[in-house]
């Protein structure tokens, strides 16, 4: 009786291993049958994939923000059953351009900044500074930058006195577009030190009134450092802000990857706390800057 207890336990023992390694096979040939899987699926399009050997495609799809096949329109709607299809018809796909140089830091902030490129009417000018004042904290610098420094002197000499009173509180700003000349308001002429008696510096001129010999708050060259000298530099969140607005307009733009040399230790970090956070879209370059080798 004892033998054939110990024979039975046994026996069910077995049963249950052998029960093991059917389940066990059965779920390999289920997953290894299972067809691959995709999020999208984008047919009907134009792809130049940039590959000798299969220069142009219809479709593609697309697995976590990644590319994991090309192909027919057939050939994606095969192997990708359960993924969403977009419809691209017939529009051209390629891979994202890569900028071998650019300074991302000025693109984001030249759209922070006033923007009075291209502007043509002097109360234009007053109404932009009159808007951003209304918003900014007293004390704050306040920038702007694209007057036409070349052809623009007399307007903005005009509307000197204008610009300050509607900015009595907040030094002022204005880098001219080919940056040979900038204008300062009143406020940030006072915190410059910058009078009837100051003589132009090697290398700049400080333009006065033909009449009464005070400042017209237009600077040129080296007299520009005067009053930029003065301004704070900008903050990690200021930074971080300026270099997403770069990185959607480029991507906008079909950018989607930028060699930046021109990062310092304060832009690295910015850069890496929107890589942390998700937020840095596209990928960086830093070659070796102010002794900087590390890439974002």
């Amino acid at each position: 009786m004892v033998e054939r207890r110990l024979f039975d336990i046994r026996k069910q023992k077995l049963k249950k291993i052998l029960y093991l390694l059917l389940y066990t096979a059965i779920l390999c040939l289920v997953s290894c049958s299972e067809k691959p899987r995709a999020d999208r699926i984008f047919t009907n399009g134009h792809i130049i994939t940039m590959n000798e050997d299969m220069p142009e495609a219809e479709a593609f799809a697309v697995k976590e923000g990644f590319i994991i096949a090309v192909g027919t329109n057939a050939e994606m709607r095969e192997a990708y059953t359960l993924a969403e299809e977009v419809d691209l018809d017939g529009k051209d796909v390629m891979p994202g351009i890569i900028e071998s140089h650019g300074h991302m830091l000025s693109l984001g902030r030249s759209e922070m900044r006033i923007d009075l490129q291209g502007v043509n009417d002097p109360r234009e000018v007053v109404k932009k500074l009159r808007e951003r004042v209304a918003k900014t904290t007293p004390g704050e610098w306040i920038d702007g930058w694209g007057w036409d420094d070349g052809a623009w002197k007399e307007q903005m000499t005009a509307i000197s006195h204008e610009l300050s009173a509607v900015s009595p509180d907040n030094p002022v700003w204005f880098a001219g577009l080919h940056g040979y000349n900038g204008w300062a308001n009143a406020k940030a002429l006072e915190m410059a030190g910058i009078t009837k008696d100051t003589p132009d510096p090697e290398g700049g001129k400080i333009y006065k009134d033909s009449e009464t010999g005070a400042a017209t708050g237009i600077l040129a060259n080296a007299a520009q450092g005067i009053v930029t000298r003065l301004m704070p530099p900008l903050t990690v969140e200021q930074r971080k802000k300026a270099f997403e607005i770069a990185g959607e307009e480029l991507l906008k733009n079909g950018l989607t990857s930028v060699h930046d040399a021109r990062i310092t230790r304060k832009d690295l970090d910015a850069l890496r706390s929107l890589k942390t956070k998700k937020k840095l879209k596209l990928r960086m370059e830093n070659p070796k800057a102010g002794g900087i080798q590390n890439n974002v």
